[in-house]
């Protein structure tokens, strides 16, 4: 088993399947100026977020609960400033409904459904989809996040849902427990302590944070997290294998739409 204090470093296999940080970046940007461009053609030029979003969240930050000592002493179970968090990627409340329709291909942009009439925008026809559906076929995206994302989904979930349902997992968890009872606190697993803490104030009380500190340094005597992540990376290799060729296509996709994506940015400047 893999020892680990925290989740810095750490990449699950199943990341292998996705588009990383990066690559997001560049696929955002391009999405954003292919509809940017589209728009200023019907004659419409606001500067809309249209599809700027970040890297995202790092996949890993409270997989396995609070692992950062620092973070638990501050903030608790509260996310840190900036933590968890990722620029917007959908059309705002605020754009025009006849803006929305060239952005979307709907007033309220919501997908047409199939076999609806195509939609004009002062007399000239909206793209499939609006500006939006345009650039994603440019992209070679038949949706905003379509990498085989629903395979790779699935097996991100079952595999912890597994994971934390192993004999292992139960070993460690009962280790962890008993260290959190010997401080006050009843909990059967880190999951469970980080759901009972009331996350609606914007800030954690003192309580809060005493508890995810314990948690924390609880999980570190008894390598909670070297052991989780071993055995969830374990029970998603097994997955991987098993679905090989599914997933050997969805990164010949990932390559093909971050290749068409760096093509637009090199080609525009952006």
């Amino acid at each position: 088993m893999r020892s680990a204090d925290g989740v810095a470093g750490l990449v699950l296999p199943i990341e292998a399947y996705r588009l990383d940080g990066e690559q997001r970046v560049t696929l955002n940007r391009a999405r954003s100026i292919l509809v940017e461009d589209c728009m200023r053609r019907f004659g419409i030029d606001r500067g809309h977020p249209a599809a700027t979003g970040g890297a995202g969240p790092e996949p890993m930050s409270r997989r396995y609960g609070v692992t950062d000592p620092a973070v638990a002493a501050r903030w608790g179970y509260h996310l840190a400033p900036g933590e968890g968090t990722i620029a917007r990627t959908e059309p705002g409340a605020a754009v025009p409904p006849a803006e929305m329709l060239v952005w979307t291909g709907s007033e309220d942009g919501r997908p047409a459904l199939a076999g609806q009439p195509t939609r004009t925008y002062q007399g000239r026809e909206v793209p499939a989809g609006g500006c939006a559906g345009e650039a994603g076929r440019k992209l070679q995206l038949t949706s905003p996040e379509d990498i085989a994302e629903h395979l790779v989904t699935s097996i991100d979930f079952n595999a912890f849902d597994q994971a934390r349902a192993d004999n292992r997992m139960r070993q460690v968890f009962g280790r962890w427990s008993a260290c959190m009872h010997e401080q006050g606190f009843n909990y059967v697993d880190p999951l469970t302590a980080a759901a009972a803490a009331d996350l609606r104030p914007a800030t954690p009380s003192s309580a809060e944070k005493r508890t995810a500190t314990a948690d924390v340094a609880c999980k570190t005597r008894n390598n909670v997290v070297g052991v989780w992540f071993s055995v969830e990376s374990a029970y998603q290799t097994a997955m991987i294998q098993a679905h090989a060729q599914d997933l050997r296509a969805a990164q010949q996709r990932i390559a093909v739409v971050v290749r068409n994506a760096q093509a637009v940015l090199d080609h525009l400047g952006g």
